[in-house]
């Protein structure tokens, strides 16, 4: 594994971190606001968990990115070396 790649993997485990982080600083904070007020906000719950859920699918389509290109380029190597040893 390269420095980049370790980077990248470094990168997203702290994104994931931070989410789950947040995820459980606003639903403390939601349980909170129904204790003292006994309404919930219900499009601010909405719209955090689909700005939350949008956030880790990019990151997963980033990261599936990754890998599909990475495979490639091993598919590629691994074909410039059957060509070089045959000649």
């Amino acid at each position: 594994m390269t420095k980049k790649q370790k980077q990248a993997l470094r990168f997203s485990k702290i994104i994931i971190i931070a989410v789950i982080i947040m995820v459980l600083i606003f639903t403390g904070c939601i349980v909170y606001v129904f204790y003292k007020k006994g309404a919930e906000p219900t499009v601010i719950i909405a719209s955090f968990f689909t700005f939350m859920t949008g956030e880790v699918l990019a990151l997963a389509k980033l990261k599936l990115s990754e890998i599909s290109i990475e495979g490639k380029n091993i598919k590629k190597e691994e074909e410039e070396k059957k060509d070089g040893s045959i000649v």
